[in-house]
């Protein structure tokens, strides 16, 4: 529907070459419809680019902990200036001061304040405090390691930027050292961050009925007690556990689920609770997610205080038996508590390997479904295009000298008899 919009904009071309037709060169006569064409189709490819981009959280762990000290340079540097080199006068008297471009030197002396970050075994970087640094270089064993030096250009210069640290009211020194801590590879130590990222997912842009999905909207979701994504504030907290509450152990378990598997099988765990929900609940939350993202392996778990009513287990995995085996499992513990929580936790950290992530490339052939709203914005903006070319065409000096035009059927036929 959205490449209606040229054919409206051909057919308002002819309503102006009709009122007018020796207004109208050749070029001029196919000059609206080349731009609404050209418009409405970049509205369509940067409708695809966005619509078809989602958001997946990503599982990772923490294997280096870095503190920079603070630290100064000096930064050589030429600037320009404008001065007065002259004047001129005109021919009336007037002096008129002419300037020039002067260079001069501008080096300086550039403060570097400190910084702690973290690196993870997917090689991404994240800034962390001090008081994370010191904490993490704790749990790791305290062993640091000079990954790089900067010698300092004043090394009575105070630390700049530093309040509220350790450097605080100290000078740099006449080197600062940057360290490093690396974590020792136990369960019992691993730190999971969760970070986020874009990628295409041409399912939830396409008609979900050829998958056995029914399109369920933020209103209805609300309404039944859906669960939505939480907003990822913090790397180092981000939930993996939804709708109640576990004691923080078991959280910081759950979480390192997802810093494990997240690289080894590019896999991310939900576990959404529900309190007093029929079965339903379930499949309508499985609709409402798309069946997850294509990372996301999702369970579903209803209970009632204390006892396991109903489960479901929700994934684009291409490992479908996991999927039953972790809701057979969880079915027959048939209760939720402390201890049952560390059993899952055990189960999935035992399991968890055999998910296999599903290549969406084999969803290439599905088509976006273009949203209302899109179809009307691509004819407003192709429509106006056409009309402000249109009334140009209509109203510049490019005339037809013959008054006779190219779409006048008469003036051709006459021509054609006379050359016969």
């Amino acid at each position: 529907m959205i490449y209606g919009a040229i054919v409206l904009s051909f057919l308002i071309t002819l309503g102006f070459y009709l009122h007018d037709k020796t207004q109208y060169k050749l070029w001029e006569f196919f000059l609206g419809t080349a731009a609404t064409t050209i418009v409405v189709v970049i509205f369509k490819l940067c409708f695809n680019a966005f619509g078809d981009s989602y958001t997946e959280t990503w599982g990772s762990t923490i294997v280096s902990v870095y503190e920079q000290e603070p630290y100064n340079y000096w930064h050589s540097e030429t600037c320009y200036r404008q001065v007065a080199c002259g004047t001129s006068t005109d021919s009336n008297g007037n002096t008129t001061t002419q300037y020039c471009s002067e260079p001069y030197d501008c080096s300086h002396q550039v403060d570097v304040g400190p910084h702690w970050y973290a690196v993870t075994d997917i090689k991404e970087q994240i800034s962390i405090t001090e008081h994370q640094y010191d904490s993490l270089s704790y749990i790791y064993g305290g062993k640091r390691f000079i990954t790089n030096e900067n010698n300092n250009y004043d090394s009575r210069d105070k630390c700049v930027s530093s309040k509220g640290t350790k450097f605080q009211g100290k000078q740099v020194g006449q080197t600062s050292y940057e360290y490093r801590v690396d974590w020792q590879k136990t369960e019992t130590t691993r730190k999971a961050i969760a970070t986020q990222h874009k990628y295409t997912n041409k399912v939830k842009s396409s008609d979900l009925t050829i998958f056995n999905i029914s399109l369920v909207n933020k209103v209805q979701a609300d309404s039944m007690g859906l669960f939505n994504y939480p907003k990822l504030k913090d790397e180092f907290t981000y939930p993996t556990i939804l709708g109640t509450k576990v004691s923080p152990a078991i959280n910081e378990n759950f979480r390192k689920l997802n810093g494990k598997f997240g690289p080894t099988s590019q896999m991310r765990l939900w576990v959404l609770v529900y309190e007093n929900k029929p079965s339903i609940i379930g499949n309508y939350q499985e609709n409402y997610w798309v069946r997850g993202n294509m990372n996301e392996l999702v369970v579903c778990i209803g209970k009632q205080d204390t006892t396991i009513q109903w489960v479901n287990v929700f994934s684009w995995t291409t490992n479908e038996a996991l999927k039953i085996q972790i809701r057979d499992y969880i079915i027959n513990q048939k209760s939720v508590t402390e201890k049952h929580w560390n059993e899952l936790y055990m189960y999935m950290d035992n399991n968890l390997n055999t998910y296999k992530r599903r290549d969406f490339k084999e969803f290439d052939y599905l088509k976006r479904r273009t949203k209302p709203w899109e179809i009307i914005l691509a004819y407003i903006f192709g429509i106006g295009v056409a009309i402000g070319m249109n009334f140009w065409a209509s109203t510049n000096d490019y005339k037809d000298e013959n008054k006779s035009t190219f779409l006048d059927y008469n003036s051709y036929n006459k021509k054609y008899t006379n050359w016969q």
